[in-house]
């Protein structure tokens, strides 16, 4: 058999946040251990065109048995997809591990964890089953039972040069006991973060840093404050201090989002990439919009533009921090309205990959059950309509809201069939009758749109929301491009009415001003907004 590199416990669906997929994709060859039946299939169908690797069907524990396994009801996952992913991560033999993050049952009575029962051996005797002698990485995902399994390895038949393993469910007593009983094998903690902690070998923190073996250096190899040995000539002998230390590296990526919330939700396109490129660094975002960060597993911390007391000294001073602060109204692709999409654009500025133009927004438990409770009140299907848009009062002084009596047309046909919600502010007009987020917050309106079964908006707010949620929803036009900030899910409705009707202009960032140094108005006046209300119902009606 060929060499292995590693082993992968709690390997889940070998993708979905898996801190050794990297390993994997540069030609790792190692096992990969899960017992649930579920995300076992899914981690063969993910990783089997990767070769070098074995799967095992089974959990690590002291002692050979079957054991209760309790994890997150995939097919609720399923039909709540708008779950951060971390959700599906969830397994453990500890039901109290599992119900730390999430309920037992929704507020309907649906079951939310399910068991399973598995088959349980010692690591050892997966290490006698492949005659593993050695091994480069030890990664350890087991939800509370982490150090039982690294104790139920035989350290005189194989002893890896590092061991990763999360000790946030540990209690001090277990996690000081394995760190008394890995330092007796000869391993010291070099890498602790808020959940995950990095061992290596005494004798590699000891040598100098030449080896080039899996895994990869950005993932385990902390660099060695080195002194010289000034009684020496020779300037190549240096000695190690007993002080292991990171590599001096930024410490946070600060990014400045101006502007209004569907701006802030295209954010998290480029917030990808700054992920990408920055892997060991923590994401701050500034923002007139934090909310919409909720829960992003890239971001670290959110700020209130304007309520950052301390953010200099707590964030910058002696950081080495990473501050981006760019405008992607301002590329000369997105002003020349070359067809780039403006996500493209922004993380070009930014010079961070770029990997699709769909946003992400992530909601906790309450929220989504809130959002159950909300569509349950009526049998009939859900109609989201934003008409409305911008942060003002009235509907003339956003130049994209649409005339009134369109809406109320609109809404007079859909409501036979359809419950119709408004998504709107308290300033902004009412419709006798009709439902509206008036007092919701922000995030619970958003988070109403996961139960929604049809949308109908402006280019605003919702429709970036939609993106995110990969929900069709019908977009009418005016000044705006939906090539540069519109989404294939949408079924957009464009207006014809003059040269350019597409111009940009009423919402340009490059001010524009006639002779009086007044404000430049279009000279069609509204014509852009009159959209017909038939074709919006029709377009509605079509599924």
């Amino acid at each position: 058999m060929k060499t292995i590199n590693f082993i992968h416990v709690g390997a889940n669906d070998g993708i979905t946040r898996d801190p050794i997929i990297g390993l994997i994709k540069k030609g790792g060859r190692g096992i990969l251990i899960e017992p649930l039946t579920h995300y076992y299939n899914q981690l063969t169908s993910n990783l089997k065109d990767y070769d070098g690797l074995i799967f095992e069907k089974v959990a690590i524990a002291p002692d050979e048995s079957e054991k209760e396994m309790f994890y997150v009801n995939p097919d609720w996952i399923k039909e709540n997809n708008s779950l951060p992913d971390w959700i599906g991560l969830l397994g453990s033999f500890s039901k109290k591990n599992i119900t730390k993050h999430i309920n037992e049952k929704s507020d309907s009575g649906v079951s939310i964890i399910s068991s399973e029962k598995v088959k349980c051996v010692p690591l050892s005797k997966i290490i006698d089953k492949y005659d593993i002698s050695s091994l480069s990485l030890l990664s350890v995902d087991a939800e509370g039972y982490d150090d039982k399994v690294l104790m139920s390895l035989d350290f005189s038949k194989c002893s890896p040069e590092h061991i990763w393993f999360e000790y946030k469910h540990l209690s001090k007593t277990r996690f000081e006991k394995l760190e008394r009983f890995l330092s007796k094998n000869g391993y010291e903690f070099v890498v602790k973060d808020n959940e995950t902690i990095k061992a290596m070998k005494k004798h590699l923190i000891e040598e100098n840093d030449k080896n080039d073996s899996l895994p990869p250096e950005r993932y385990i190899k902390p660099k060695k404050q080195l002194i010289r040995d000034k009684q020496v000539e020779n300037k190549s002998i240096i000695k190690p201090t007993n002080q292991i230390i990171i590599a001096s590296k930024p410490e946070y990526v600060v990014l400045i989002v101006s502007g209004g919330i569907g701006k802030n939700i295209n954010a998290t396109v480029p917030i990808r990439g700054i992920r990408k490129k920055y892997p060991d660094q923590k994401i701050v975002v500034l923002s007139a919009w934090p909310d919409i960060y909720k829960y992003n597993p890239n971001v670290y911390q959110t700020f209130r533009i304007g309520t950052t007391p301390n953010f200099y000294d707590n964030y910058i001073q002696g950081k080495k921090s990473i501050v981006l602060n760019t405008e992607p109204y301002y590329h000369t692709d997105y002003i020349n309205k070359s067809g780039r999409h403006i996500t493209e654009l922004w993380c070009e500025q930014l010079q961070v990959p770029f990997d699709n133009i769909f946003p992400e927004l992530y909601f906790g438990m309450s929220e989504i059950e809130g959002a159950v409770k909300f569509k349950n009140l009526s049998e009939k299907p859900l109609l989201f309509i934003q008409g409305i848009g911008g942060n003002t009062i009235g509907i003339k002084q956003f130049v994209r809201s649409l005339p009134m009596q369109t809406i109320v047309s609109v809404i007079q046909e859909m409501q036979k069939t359809h419950r119709i919600v408004l998504i709107k502010t308290k300033e902004q007009p009412d419709i006798e009758g009709i439902e509206s987020t008036n007092n919701y917050s922000l995030r619970d309106s958003i988070s109403l749109l996961t139960q929604a079964d049809k949308v109908f908006c402006i280019d605003s707010m919702i429709q970036h929301v939609c993106a995110a949620m990969k929900k069709k929803a019908v977009v009418c036009w005016c000044s705006t491009n939906p090539e540069l900030l519109g989404y294939p899910t949408n079924q957009n409705i464009r207006m014809q009415v003059c040269p350019d009707p597409e111009c940009h202009r009423p919402n340009s960032y490059l001010s524009d001003q006639n002779a009086s140094l007044t404000s430049w108005s279009c000279p069609y006046g509204d014509l852009c907004i009159n959209h017909d209300a038939n074709s919006i119902i029709e377009a509605l009606k079509c599924d």
